[in-house]
Order: C-alpha cells, then sequence, then structure tokens
C-alpha cells in the first residue's frame, strides 16, 4: 500500500463517517439536510470493504502473532465503544422518562436491557436477533465487523484442526444475515492481497478505471438504482430468504455491487501516478488527523443527537437544535475522542504482556 492509496483510504473512511452523520441528522433538526438521509447505508458498505483491507495490511505487515492481532482488535473496539454503550443507555433511559418521541422511531426494537447490553458488549447484537442498542442505531454493524475480525483472526493465526471447529463455531453464531455480508468484507482483504502483485495497468489505464468505477459507486446510490435493483432481488430470490434476514441486510444485492465497484476504485488508485494528487498530500497530515475521528463520529453521533434534543428538542428550540446538531455534537465528538479513542494506546497496555510492549 503506497501513500496516495493509504491517505485515499483515510480519506473515503472520513467520508463514509461523516455521511452516516449527516444522514441521521435531519431527525433532529426538522427534516432539513433530508438530501443526506439516502447516503447512510451505503456509507457502512463502504465500512466493510475499508475493514477487510485495513485488517488484511496489519495482519500481514504489523501483527506477527493472535495475542498482539487480539490486543489491538481489543484496545481499537472497546477504547470507543464501552464509553458509546454508557452514553447509549443514558440518553435512552433519559429519552424515555423526559422525551419519548426522541427515540420513538426505534425504541419498540430495544429489547431486554440486559440482553441487549450483552449483546452489544460481545458484539452479538445482530447475531439471529435484531438487538438496538439503547439510543445507538448505528451499533449494528459493529456486530458484523467484530465477527468477522475474530473469524479472520482465527483462520489466519490458529493452526490445526482448531481452527476449522473455532471457525464453523463463529459462522453459527453469526446468523443469515451476517454471514451474508462476509463476502463484501473479504473483498477488502482480496483488494489487498491483489494489491500485492506486480503492476499490469498503466497510469492512464488506472485513472480510466478509478473515474468509471467511481461513477458507478455513485450511480448505484441513487433512487432509481436502488429501488430498481432491490425490487429485481426480490424477484430473483426466494421469499423465505428476506423472512430470516435482519434488515438493513435484505439490501444484499446492490450492495455486493456498490462493495465490488468500491473494491475496483480501491485497487486502481494505487497505479496512479502520486503527481496527480499533489494537491491532495499538500493536506495529508490535516486528512490524517480528520480520519483518526472517524471511529468516534461513527459511535458517538447519535446518542449525543438524542442527548441533546432532550434539551433542546427542534419543536421548542429549532435554531438552538440546529446549533446543537450540527455544532455542539463534532465539538462533543472529538472532545470524548480526546478522552478514549485518542488514548487507546494506555488500553492496549491492559491487553498486551509486556513481551509486545
Amino acid at each position: 500500500m503506497n501513500k496516495t492509496q493509504s491517505l485515499y483510504l483515510d480519506i473515503i473512511r472520513f467520508l463514509a463517517a461523516l455521511a452516516v452523520f449527516l444522514a441521521h441528522t435531519p431527525l433532529f433538526i426538522g427534516g432539513y439536510l433530508w438530501q443526506f438521509g439516502q447516503f447512510g447505508h451505503q456509507a457502512v458498505v463502504v465500512f466493510f470493504v475499508l475493514s477487510g483491507f485495513v485488517i488484511a495490511f496489519v495482519s500481514d505487515t504489523k501483527e506477527a502473532s493472535l495475542k498482539v492481532y487480539a490486543a489491538n482488535r481489543a484496545t481499537r473496539i472497546y477504547s470507543v465503544a464501552l464509553p458509546a454503550i454508557i452514553i447509549a443507555i443514558i440518553a435512552f433511559y433519559l429519552a424515555k422518562e423526559y422525551r419519548p418521541e426522541v427515540i420513538s422511531s426505534f425504541s419498540t426494537r430495544v429489547l431486554d436491557p440486559y440482553l441487549t447490553l450483552l449483546s452489544a458488549l460481545t458484539f452479538t447484537n445482530q447475531a439471529w436477533i435484531n438487538h438496538t442498542v439503547f439510543a445507538n442505531p448505528p451499533f449494528w454493524s459493529l456486530s458484523y465487523e467484530i465477527l468477522y475480525y475474530v473469524l479472520f483472526g482465527v483462520l489466519f493465526y490458529v493452526k490445526g484442526i482448531y481452527k476449522y471447529f473455532l471457525s464453523l463455531l463463529i459462522i453459527v453464531i453469526m446468523g443469515p444475515s451476517i454471514l451474508l455480508y462476509l463476502p463484501i468484507w473479504l473483498l477488502g482483504v482480496y483488494c489487498y492481497n491483489h494489491n500485492k502483485k506486480t503492476p499490469v495497468f498503466s497510469d492512464k489505464k488506472a485513472f480510466y478505471i478509478f473515474l468509471s468505477s467511481s461513477l458507478i459507486f455513485f450511480f448505484l446510490t441513487t433512487e432509481i438504482a436502488t429501488s430498481s435493483i432491490n425490487n429485481f432481488s426480490i424477484n430473483l430470490f426466494p421469499k423465505e430468504l428476506f423472512k430470516i434476514l435482519i434488515p438493513p441486510a435484505n439490501n444484499f444485492l446492490i450492495d455486493y455491487l456498490l462493495a465490488l465497484s468500491l473494491t475496483v476504485n480501491i485497487w486502481s488508485i494505487k497505479y496512479i501516478k502520486t503527481s496527480l494528487f499533489k494537491y491532495v498530500h499538500r493536506y495529508s497530515s490535516f486528512i490524517r488527523r480528520c480520519s483518526s475521528y472517524t471511529f468516534s463520529l461513527y459511535l458517538y453521533h447519535f446518542p449525543l443527537l438524542c442527548l441533546y434534543a432532550i434539551v433542546m428538542p427542534f419543536e421548542d428550540t429549532p435554531i438552538l437544535a440546529i446549533f446543537a446538531s450540527l455544532i455542539l455534537t463534532p465539538i462533543s465528538i472529538v472532545l470524548l475522542s480526546f478522552v478514549t479513542e485518542q488514548q487507546r494506546h494506555k488500553l492496549r497496555n491492559l491487553f498486551k504482556s509486556n513481551k509486545y510492549k
């Protein structure tokens, strides 16, 4: 992975997190910015592909053992997931007591609180049963990613017959919805491994592939493409399949196409001359700084939006609600990240032995 490709991954990672944030913001500001609402799910598909790519990269170049791999994954995830769960619980029960309308669109999907908490801590909240994690609906995607991490770790690091037994056990735990999206995550792994091969495309051809795959990706995010392909999949596959899937996994066909176009897009960027991106490289420090807040932006934004909506509901204080959603929420995310995600190296010491420090 060269510098241009690494920087490009940081750009689309941050833009994907921003898209999710902007997709949810209209719910709290009277429907303003509704135009961004359609991009939230597609952004999660982007995360799945990027996740597979990055995990393949770090396991190949940085993490020599299962212990190091597990310690780094646990550090990365729990440094943000634990605070996000706590904030989501606080926001959910405050809203339930004082502003039920804030959580009315998803409160019925919050099942037994103890089982929900357990499923959130073990990242099985989408395994067979849909547990909405209190006031944090976006938490659903972690159940997918973390189980993919676990499966990959077993397949990559574990030797002997235990590898196959543990892999089968993880697949059973996943359930049909998570398993159905595994190929999307594996596209990211394939993209990284294919990147290691000798370049076979010229700069000009690579640029055309990059441009065409970008256009295809953005076309697939349009309403006409989404509705047409989803309707086609409903007629193509047995209805019994959709009955056992947990939404939004029933959008799997168009998500496969999105992931495929993104994989080609990421692959092609490696073969484009750095000079074409010289202006982007000037801002590499700023881009990497923004990217470092991606996970915090994704996991913290919704419960924080709920908390501010309890105090400053749009119906009563529209100007304050907009200010809280678009200004205070991002500021709060940055501040929270300073004491959680940006300090994850301290948590890492709890997972690693002296041998790996």
